[in-house]
């Protein structure tokens, strides 16, 4: 996911998603089998994202059962500009992705991805448990 990324190039998701794989993006929009979800990646990597670069910032997997496990992906994807021209600066991101195990290789069959936003980390309860 992160080299079609860098690539701009998604027209190799059937390798590693579900054919009714289905994501959330960041601000709502719900694509819901593959081949919404590669035209309108490839869409926006053609249009807005051509420029922008994303890190793997870490990866928690939790299996649930022998075919199905819950991945979040920590990543940070740097700065954009939307098709009316406003910059966008990087952000880290996290995404749940859902993976199933089919003909013995993990996909992911269904996604979303937030921006983490610092202001809110901060007064997380989280971090003040124990204190």
């Amino acid at each position: 996911m992160v080299n079609s990324w860098n690539k701009h190039d998604h027209s190799d998701m059937k390798k590693y998603c579900t054919a009714d794989c289905s994501w959330v993006n960041i601000v709502g929009m719900w694509w819901k089998n593959l081949k919404e979800v590669e035209y309108s990646t490839q869409f926006y990597h053609t249009n807005m994202f051509k420029h922008t670069t994303m890190t793997n910032k870490g990866v928690f997997v939790r299996i649930i059962n022998p075919t199905t496990a819950l991945v979040q992906f920590k990543s940070y994807v740097s700065e954009f500009t939307t098709p009316d021209g406003h910059k966008i600066p990087g952000s880290d991101d996290i995404a749940l992705l859902v993976y199933v195990r089919q003909k013995g290789k993990w996909l992911m069959t269904a996604g979303e991805n937030v921006v983490i936003d610092p202001m809110a980390q901060k007064n997380d309860p989280v971090l003040h448990l124990g204190k």
